[in-house]
């Protein structure tokens, strides 16, 4: 009896298998499938990247559609499979910064838009019924607008050790590098000198100014007919008691109006903030909001790490208002930190602000030591000065989408 029992068990045992086998291989042969999609998706969306970023740059001379096609047949994907895409999956439109929106056909064009399907064989979930799947990406670029300049020293630029520029565009996302554009160039009526440094666009010169470049690389020397200038601001009607001092924590690091930091925290909330004199030393600040400091002096940042809103440089402009005496904007062993400096009677030293910075520099010196990554944002606001002679600035392009 004992011996019968077993072999029935054995038995259900068997039969158990026999259905649950299929079942095991479907669940199986679908993970396998699945990670083969994905990376199919993968290669296909960097494929289809690649290409509207060249479409967009084709956008003003007419050859988006062409870029875009060109560019395409350059990437594989789903194990070597050429992209090939036709007009049809290509549209050029409008890109509204603000709601994050394209629009095909809209206008003012400035943007591309690719849309590609393709279907991807399964191999194991064949054996189940499922011999492909489909696949879709889109990817959205847009030309950005011309820009001024970035990074000037109105009088010399001198950057030195590791130093590399490049530009994005805020109001569309926060910096990346694999969206970087390359308009982070540099402006100066006077010499610039360049020591293990790389430019992504050129240098705006004038014409007789030298030029030494160890060990660098840029785009094009180009010689600007007149001199590069920038008015200087005004602090009004900030600079009586029609400011925001008073919203400072703590309280203390604000006398006579001064602002003088030491170890510890302090908070600087969106307003307007008036100083003859800005210094920190060891201090945590946290800017958390759009705040404008305008000063009639100098700023001295020393030891300083900084958490600014949105790591944005539209939430800390920095101003300076001097007219006389000899202002300096130095920032030493700073950590990153965004910021609109906008100094065009002042000297701008950075000493190992590392690793980055992002924002504008328009100062009437500027020398950079110690390995910044200098990323010019774009999109902040015209200061009323020079801009670069029409068609000398690259295109730059974004992907948003």
């Amino acid at each position: 009896m004992r011996r019968q029992a077993a072999h029935h068990r054995r038995g259900g045992v068997l039969v158990y298998v026999a259905v649950a086998m299929p079942v095991v291989f479907l669940i199986a042969s679908l993970a396998v499938d699945l990670g083969r999609m994905q990376l199919a998706r993968n290669e296909l969306q960097a494929a289809v990247d690649a290409a509207v970023r060249h479409a967009a740059s084709g956008i003003s001379d007419g050859t988006a559609v062409t870029k875009a096609i060109t560019a395409a047949g350059q990437n594989r994907f789903d194990g070597g499979q050429t992209l090939t895409i036709t007009a049809s999956d290509i549209q050029l439109g409008n890109w509204n910064t603000t709601t994050r929106t394209f629009t095909a056909g809209g206008s003012p064009q400035n943007a591309v838009r690719i849309s590609v399907s393709r279907s991807i064989p399964l191999f194991l979930a064949g054996a189940a019924g499922f011999g492909s799947a489909t696949v879709n990406v889109e990817a959205v670029c847009r030309q950005l607008p011309t820009a001024g300049y970035g990074f000037v020293g109105l009088n010399w630029i001198d950057l030195n050790s590791g130093i590399a520029s490049d530009s994005y565009d805020s109001s569309t996302a926060p910096y990346s590098a694999s969206t970087a554009g390359n308009l982070g160039g540099l402006a100066s009526n006077g010499s610039i000198a360049l020591n293990n440094v790389t430019v992504s666009t050129n240098l705006y010169m004038r014409p007789g100014q030298s030029l030494s470049s160890s060990s660098s690389t840029y785009g094009s020397r180009v010689n600007v007919s007149s001199n590069i200038s920038f008015p200087t601001p005004s602090a009004s009607p900030y600079s009586s008691s029609n400011n925001n001092n008073n919203l400072i924590s703590p309280s203390s690091v604000v006398s006579g109006g001064s602002f003088n930091a030491g170890n510890g925290n302090v908070t600087i909330p969106a307003g307007n903030y008036y100083f003859t004199n800005f210094t920190t030393n060891g201090t945590t600040v946290n800017v958390t909001g759009a705040a404008t400091i305008y000063l009639n002096g100098s700023m001295d940042i020393n030891n300083t790490t900084w958490n600014v809103a949105d790591t944005n440089p539209h939430n800390f402009q920095v101003r300076v208002v001097a007219t006389s005496g000899s202002p300096l904007v130095r920032l030493n062993s700073s950590s990153s930190v965004a910021m609109d400096i906008y100094a065009p009677t002042a000297d701008v030293e950075f000493n190992s602000v590392q690793p980055h910075f992002y924002g504008r520099i328009i100062g009437k010196t500027l020398k950079v030591n110690s390995n910044t990554k200098m990323h010019y944002d774009i999109s902040l606001p015209s200061m009323g000065g020079s801009l670069p002679p029409s068609g000398t600035t690259p295109t730059g392009v974004s992907l948003v989408r």
